[in-house]
């Protein structure tokens, strides 16, 4: 047999696995890639022909499930592949992996540092397509930033945009004055306190103007720019990896970024494309002049003046339509009124000062709680809450003045135990927040009945396209320091997490949990000898997700740890 035309090799288990290497090879061998496995090309002398062909061949695939990761002879030709990896020999290895089974240690060992293919999520004959893109991209060595597939729909930007709040009221001023800066500049910041409505704003926007854009990112800031864009959850594009070189290392966050933003750039000279950037409160990042030098609009909403960059800036104030801000109130109270209830709704809204929000939650409070609005104005004075009734409605308030609002309707609502027990999990994520059933089933709640009612009332806000539950930032701050939630309190939540084992579940599974997996490691990385199995997997997972960078971070603090414990 002749072994040097080969391309590519196949490494799989093949009484598990033999129809899905037949249609990997199927798939390859049509655009006339050069296919190896096994039993179809072996003749005699078959150890000798593996290891050449082995060492011959460009990229190595390797099925992978529960068999084919225990198997003798797979573990021998990745142990072989391993070995030019090891020689800094051009082979490029890629897992495909098509089982969510236990993976055996020794193939943990060899593949844990490696991209793995998704082929667990259905339909498997697109992820072979996806497997053939990639290798085909692979052989041609081509370094543009869009590779020239057959198919020249094979990498796509997948719009990731959110519903608007179908209670939204006002604001057509604001609007026109977005449209108006990103038709002039493409860029806008708008600016303004927590909960004063930027991002309804930006989401009326998307849904007013939907049909001018061939793509809408909607993506929340957590971390910093850089995070943002690595994220597939947010900036999700289809056949786009993360680059093995030849010696086998996968590029770092840093060149990953560098390269998919420049894609992003890329694309958007040749389609529409709208990118929102919501709770961008930091006063700097270090990528953003980068992100601002593109030719799609941008929408940030920000806390922060980033005046100094020469890009428009509209500041959102509080409302001053005093019938707008009536009507939030009602559509939300919802309660027949006696006629001379709405100078006593409307006093309630100027104590307020018209931020949106507490507003918001006010007139739900009051809904659920049937407290008449005479009663509900005396308790918000009784609370602290100093009324100013005279004037205009002061748009430049403190962002304490906020805080103290929500905390304020934190303390009065009586929040019972189960319904601060959920407040504080949920708190332990991101504004990107959570699928509502996956939620349920980390804390071990029986059902969703007091997620729904915290919904009603506000505290949760619910996102029905993508059926996730998340916090405002406002009532985020307010939990974490009235009920002080940690890694102890939430045991229950961080010990699921820690039990899933993510060499089980799909890519896209993955996504679901990246939001508390990074606030974990960023803001709870409280280790113990105690907790350190935990921390383990919490590294794993970071790995896993592609964070590689944070995963030897933890790892180092977990060694040092261990350290000073045997001290």
């Amino acid at each position: 047999m002749d072994i040097k035309p080969i391309d590519v090799f196949i490494s799989h288990h093949t009484k598990s696995c033999l129809k899905i290497t037949e249609a990997i090879c199927n798939s390859l061998e049509s655009l006339g890639i050069r296919v190896w496995y096994a039993p179809r090309d072996t003749q005699d002398e078959y150890a000798r022909k593996i290891v050449e062909v082995i060492n011959e061949c460009k990229v190595f695939i390797l099925v992978l499930n529960h068999e084919s990761s225990e198997s003798y002879d797979v573990l021998n030709e990745i142990n072989c592949v391993a070995e030019r990896l090891r020689n800094k020999q051009a082979v490029h290895v890629i897992p495909f992996q098509i089982s969510n089974e236990d993976i055996s240690d020794n193939a943990k060992y060899y593949i844990g540092r490696m991209h793995w293919l998704d082929a667990v999520t259905p339909p498997i004959e697109k992820r072979i397509k996806e497997l053939t893109d990639r290798v085909e991209a692979i052989l041609k060595n081509n370094q543009n930033i869009i590779p020239e597939y057959k198919d020249k729909n094979a990498i796509k930007i997948n719009s990731t945009y959110v519903s608007e709040n179908v209670q939204f009221i006002g604001r057509k001023k604001e609007i026109e004055e977005v449209k108006n800066a990103l038709d002039r500049y493409k860029k806008v910041f708008l600016k303004g306190i927590g909960g004063i409505g930027k991002s309804e704003i930006a989401k009326k926007y998307i849904s007013m103007y939907k049909e001018n854009y061939d793509i809408i990112i909607f993506a929340r800031y957590t971390i910093n720019l850089e995070q943002l864009i690595i994220s597939e959850k947010n900036f999700n594009i289809s056949n786009f990896y993360r680059i093995q070189n030849d010696n086998g290392i996968i590029e770092n966050d840093r060149e990953f970024f560098l390269r998919k933003l420049d894609l992003i750039k890329e694309f958007a000279k040749t389609k529409k494309m709208l990118i929102v950037i919501d709770n961008f409160d930091t006063e700097d990042d270090e990528n953003l002049e980068e992100i601002l030098n593109g030719e799609y609009d941008v929408i940030f909403t920000t806390r922060y003046s980033h005046e100094y960059l020469g890009v428009p800036t509209i500041e959102i104030n509080a409302m001053d339509n005093t019938h707008d801000l009536y009507n939030l109130f009602v559509q939300n109270y919802n309660i027949h009124q006696n006629v001379n209830e709405k100078e006593e709704i409307i006093d309630i809204i100027r104590l307020l000062q018209g931020h949106t929000l507490a507003i918001e939650l006010v007139s739900k409070y009051m809904k659920s709680s049937r407290k008449r609005p005479k009663d509900m104005y005396n308790i918000i004075k009784e609370n602290g809450i100093n009324p100013n009734l005279s004037g205009q409605i002061n748009h430049f308030f403190e962002k304490n003045t906020m805080y103290q609002y929500i905390k304020m309707l934190f303390d009065i609502s009586k929040i019972n135990e189960e319904e601060k027990y959920v407040l504080m999990n949920l708190s332990l994520f991101t504004i990107t927040g959570i699928e509502f059933g996956l939620f349920i089933e980390l804390c071990n709640l029986q059902d969703g009945f007091v997620i729904d009612d915290l919904i009603k009332k506000s505290w949760i806000s619910y996102s029905i396209n993508e059926d996730t539950i998340h916090l405002h930032p406002l009532i985020i701050d307010v939990i974490k320091n009235e009920c002080k939630p940690d890694l102890k309190v939430c045991n229950i939540l961080f010990t699921n997490l820690t039990k899933i084992d993510s060499w089980k579940i799909s890519q896209h599974e993955r996504i679901k949990y990246e939001g508390i997996i990074l606030n974990i490691y960023h803001n709870f990385t409280y280790i113990t000898q105690e907790n350190v199995n935990k921390y383990i997997e919490v590294a794993k997972f970071l790995r896993d997700l592609g964070y590689y960078k944070q995963s030897e971070e933890l790892l180092l603090k977990i060694l040092d740890v261990q350290i000073k414990e045997k001290r």
